[in-house]
């Protein structure tokens, strides 16, 4: 595997973890939405969820 190769391999890696901690990100806040306001419960740790899913994703994006 030539280094071009390897790189855009380990590139691609990164975008889909960004996308898919984004995507975990959309999916944690619609279900804490939906159980507040209609359930009247909260999902339990969502805000540290969300935190940690967007240091991944930030991080993931950088390179």
């Amino acid at each position: 595997m030539s280094c071009s190769r390897l790189s855009k391999a380990i590139r691609r890696g990164l975008e889909a973890l960004a996308a898919l901690s984004l995507m975990l990100m959309m999916v944690i806040t619609f279900v804490d939405v939906v159980g507040r306001f209609f359930f009247s419960s909260p999902l339990i740790g969502s805000t540290e969820m969300i935190e940690v899913l967007l240091a991944v994703m930030v991080f993931m994006a950088f390179p």
